[in-house]
């Protein structure tokens, strides 16, 4: 096993690939130097063909003990049994809001995003390079990341001492990880053939990259199947099961099910590197032994008879079709393929692409090009004219007029990052007994596009509001949208807020990535209840 600490007493930045079934650490130090990370006891080491070393992942799941211990990575699950305190897939499940619960230990329960936040602080914290003067992180997010996902991973490494938390979207990230020069109108094939399924997405580089010196890819088509990295393995299972004539319902052969499951999988992995590899497994209860040689060449079969290579150029020609790119014949404009995900490092899933692809693919760092590129990119923001370019107003409701009020707080070409506070009011309760005020923004919008012409309520020296701007006559058009509606900021008053009773302060500003960014502080208590706070990333 490789164990690097790259040292550096300058600037080092990480590049993290937080993956669904496991996570990738690389670390760049001042001198441009990439190293992979292992973090002892929560690392496992995958073989890399042609290479002499593995690449420490950490499998991407954290297990809470029933006395509130926490447990990461391969330590989590080390007796092959599944405790009620595992938390797996972190990734898929904060990508869809899942609301399922996780015992916790001591009677407390936690969700998912919880649990990855304590799962990536975990990886931080323990990350090389606290001795360096500047520490960044980037991590790498899916082509489809929603803004809520990307807050979410600022606000951990924020959390975590990291004062300038950056993202790569996957794509670029692996074309940086294979060392590939990225050129506008590039076309690029990435293949994602992890445990969980095959992604192929066809990118480009984005034009807009050029005004704002950053490279991101403009995705032209993606295709999922759901044949995946655990599908392999449950036919390797099949097979090996079929050579020593039992089934699944086989009372014997259903006791270590889950015994065979682990060694389809280390097999799968020691096929990299070996052309053979020897499965076998004791039933604890019986002593029968199960044992079966098994090899590169058996695996292909397997693959082959399954139909796999076949599903893999389907999704190939249905990613070229959906991108018209194949009824044009324009195949040959493809420029690179990058195979990432543990199941890419197959050597007959390689061979098959490059049968089709021919040199075109890259297949060397399947495992760690998205952590390395990651680490590699260049994500510094330069000045150039970064303007929003709508309106954005608090929204709020006047049981006066009965109707809702608008408290503009950014203006269309306002530049970003904002050197100061961009805005600065007080919010009161609007009943007694009020546990938590909203902070509810809202894109505005005109009938005659005019960016200046609408009201704005702005407080007096009485504390009171009142209009500013143009008369009353010009609220019908206004075209106000709720933006932050699906993720909802609110402020916890403790103890609760009386109604008119003014209760938070509340400023406002823009960071580097354009995001609308809130301090509040809790009039009553004194109390900094948020700092710097991503509400919404701003048009």
């Amino acid at each position: 096993m490789q164990r690097n600490h790259p040292e550096g007493t300058g600037r080092q930045r990480l590049g993290i690939d937080f993956g669904t079934g496991s996570t990738v650490v690389a670390a760049r130090d001042d001198n441009g130097a990439i190293q992979l990370h292992d973090f002892s006891g929560w690392s496992r080491p995958f073989p890399i063909a042609g290479m002499d070393h593995y690449v420490p992942r950490i499998p991407s799941q954290i297990n809470y003990s029933d006395t509130g211990n926490r447990y990461f990575g391969a330590e989590a699950l080390p007796d092959d049994a599944n405790p009620a305190g595992l938390a797996r897939w972190l990734r898929h499940y904060i990508l869809e809001n899942s609301t399922v619960q996780i015992p916790a230990g001591c009677g407390r329960m936690t969700g998912y995003r919880n649990a990855g936040s304590d799962f990536l602080t975990a990886l931080l914290t323990h990350a090389p390079g606290n001795g360096t003067a500047t520490r960044e992180v980037v991590f790498s997010v899916p082509l489809d990341a929603p803004d809520q996902y990307i807050a979410w991973l600022r606000a951990v490494a924020t959390a975590a001492g990291f004062s300038v938390p950056f993202v790569i979207d996957e794509a670029c990230a692996a074309a940086h990880g294979y060392g590939l020069h990225l050129s506008y109108g590039s076309l690029i094939f990435l293949i994602n053939f992890h445990t969980d399924g095959l992604d192929i997405a066809l990118f480009t580089i984005d034009e807009s990259s050029h005004d704002t010196g950053r490279i991101f890819s403009r995705v032209l088509c993606k295709v999922h199947d759901d044949t995946s990295g655990s599908m392999v393995d449950g036919w390797i299972v099949q097979d090996i099961l079929a050579r020593n004539q039992l089934d699944e319902t086989n009372p014997r052969a259903a006791r270590i099910l889950p015994l065979i499951k682990n060694e389809a999988g280390r097999a799968r992995e020691a096929l990299v590197l070996n052309t053979e590899t020897e499965v076998r497994v004791t039933d604890p209860v019986s002593g029968f032994s199960l044992t079966a040689q098994f090899s590169r060449k058996d695996l292909c079969q397997i693959l082959e008879a399954r139909g796999l290579f076949a599903i893999i150029n389907r999704a190939l020609d249905r990613a070229l079709s959906v991108a018209g790119i194949r009824e044009r014949g324009e195949e040959k404009r493809i420029t690179a393929v990058l195979m990432v995900g543990e199941c890419s490092a197959i050597p007959c899933v390689q061979d098959a692409l490059k049968l089709r692809l021919g040199s075109k693919v890259h297949c060397n760092n399947p495992v760690d090009a998205i952590a390395r590129g990651a680490a590699a990119a260049s994500p510094e923001i330069p000045e150039p004219n970064n303007r929003i370019r709508n309106d954005y107003a608090i929204r709020h409701w006047d049981p006066v007029a009965r109707e809702y009020r608008y408290r503009f707080i950014v203006r269309d070409g306002a530049r970003y990052p904002s050197a100061g506070q961009v805005a600065r009011f007080i919010i009161s309760g609007a009943y007694d007994g009020q546990a938590y005020l909203g902070i509810p923004l809202c894109e505005i919008t005109t009938a005659n596009h005019d960016p200046h012409g609408h009201i704005e309520l702005v407080s007096n020296d009485r504390g009171g509001l009142q209009i500013a701007g143009p008369a009353p006559d010009a609220i019908p058009a206004m075209c106000p949208v709720l933006v932050n509606g699906q993720e909802p900021v609110l402020l916890h008053a403790s103890p609760p807020a009386k109604k008119g009773e003014p209760r938070f302060e509340l400023t406002f500003s823009l960071d580097r990535e354009g995001y609308l960014c809130l301090t509040a502080r809790d009039l009553l208590t004194g109390l900094i209840v948020k700092r710097d706070a991503q509400v919404f990333r701003l048009n």
